[in-house]
């Protein structure tokens, strides 16, 4: 049994033996009939390279916000909901304030009240003004009749002192039997007529001097009216004024029941309350909104890249993480310092998001250049391969041979590589990998990109 199994297998080995010779001849023959194999070559080239690193970014809005109430209150009406987008002014939410409501209605009457005691003194006033002016002219009237009194008193006076002395010369000339007794009487009685009107004259003028003197104290008396009013003018006035300011503090109370988007195009992200909730005053959380009309791409850069990332530093942008739709962009700002816990500094990269393209909370690839080579000597990635952690290159002889080239490698962005040192730029650099070729195997070198 083993001798026909171990003859079975020396029958299988020789058979396959003479099959791959067989093949080995043929592809000789078909090799021999085409020449040597066509193989895809590039020489490298000299451009600028940028050194960059991938990180991983967070879309930011350009500004967001929860939003509170000034005031407290009822919700009354809801005017925005998730996902809604508002432009600036327009109302998102009303509170029902019928403690304010009813502080404006007193403060109202307040102001109206107060208005009308100005308008009552105002009239006080003008009334006062008006007894001053009749007290004033009363007074000038007085004094006039005053003098006038006087003067007639004087003469009175005199008239009544030459009757005295007429009187008294008549009864001297009578006791001399040098006049009649008819005389005597009738000066008599011219003495006490003037004696009469002299009495008549001092009561009119002192009848004047009391009316000249209650002229004064009208006088007196109307001003210290327009002095009354005028205090309490400037009472009522400042009464307006209180009750003006309350009106205008319980309206501003009362507009704080409106709440209206913020930013031009507000983007309600979270409903916080339902209709008939309490809100109370800075303490009950609305309604959740974010300014989308820009966003920040926020990166977190590593301490070791951080003196490299400037304002200005060029950013590529994978809007799906995965380099098919990409955007080129510059840094915006940076922090300047490092986060104590992260050891990153934060820079950010503003971005136009008037289309929508960029959703706030989601993670951005980002590939940040860091340093530019100038005049870089350059291969696509497909012409490097490694052998035994060594880099090297295949390239084609001016007698068709193929031979490998150690290079050593400085940037590679993925599809280019910057070839630091082994080759000049003058050689013909196979593009692919060649299943099967060796060094030493001779090729026909083709110029182009494979087709």
């Amino acid at each position: 049994m083993n001798i026909k199994r171990s003859t079975m297998n020396r029958s299988l080995l020789l058979s396959s033996l003479c099959l791959a010779l067989f093949w080995a001849s043929a592809e000789g023959a078909v090799s021999a009939q085409q020449g040597p194999r066509a193989v895809h070559v590039t020489q490298a080239h000299r451009s600028n390279i940028d050194r960059t690193a991938k990180l991983v970014g967070t879309v930011l809005p350009w500004q967001e916000t929860t939003l509170r109430a000034r005031v407290t209150g009822y919700v009354h009406r809801l005017e925005a909901f998730e996902g809604d987008r508002i432009p600036a002014g327009s109302r998102l939410l009303s509170l029902a304030l019928p403690g304010l409501q009813a502080a404006e209605d007193t403060s109202t009457a307040r102001l109206a009240e107060a208005q009308a005691q100005v308008a009552a003194r105002t009239g006080d006033i003008q009334s006062a003004h008006a007894d001053v002016i009749d007290a004033q002219a009363a007074r000038s009237v007085a004094t006039a009749r005053v003098g006038v009194a006087q003067a007639a008193t004087l003469l009175a006076e005199t008239e009544a002192s030459l009757a005295l002395v007429v009187y008294e010369r008549q009864v001297g000339l009578y006791e001399a039997k040098a006049a009649t007794l008819e005389e005597v009487e009738a000066a008599g009685g011219l003495f006490e007529r003037a004696q009469a009107e002299l009495i008549a004259a001092q009561a009119d003028a002192t009848m004047v001097q009391a009316q000249l003197e209650a002229s004064a104290a009208r006088i007196t008396a109307a001003e210290a009216r327009v002095e009354a009013a005028r205090a309490q003018i400037t009472a009522a006035e400042a009464a307006v004024l209180s009750a003006r300011a309350a009106v205008r503090f319980a309206s501003a109370q009362l507009a704080f029941g409106e709440l209206r988007a913020p930013y031009d195009e507000t983007l309600i992200t979270a409903r916080l309350v339902d209709v008939g909730a309490l809100a109370r005053a800075e303490v009950t959380d609305l309604l959740m909104l974010m300014d989308v009309s820009r966003v920040r791409l926020q990166i977190h850069i590593p301490e070791r890249l951080s003196r490299s990332v400037t304002e200005g530093t060029r950013v590529q942008i994978s809007l799906d993480g995965e380099g098919q739709e990409q955007f080129q962009a510059t840094v915006s700002r940076v922090a300047g310092a490092l986060a104590l816990k992260s050891r990153t500094m934060r820079a950010e990269v503003d971005l136009d998001n008037a289309d929508g393209t960029w959703m706030p909370g989601s993670y951005i690839g980002v590939r940040l250049s860091t340093e530019t080579i100038r005049d870089a000597l350059l291969l696509p990635g497909s012409a490097i391969h490694t052998d035994r952690k060594q880099n090297f290159v295949l390239v084609v002889k001016s007698d068709g041979s193929v031979a490998r080239v150690h290079v050593k490698l400085g940037i590679d962005d993925g599809q280019i590589v910057q070839i630091e040192s082994g080759l000049t730029g003058e050689e013909d650099v196979i593009m692919y990998l060649v299943a099967g070729l060796r060094e030493g195997d001779t090729v026909r070198a083709v110029q182009g990109e494979r087709p």
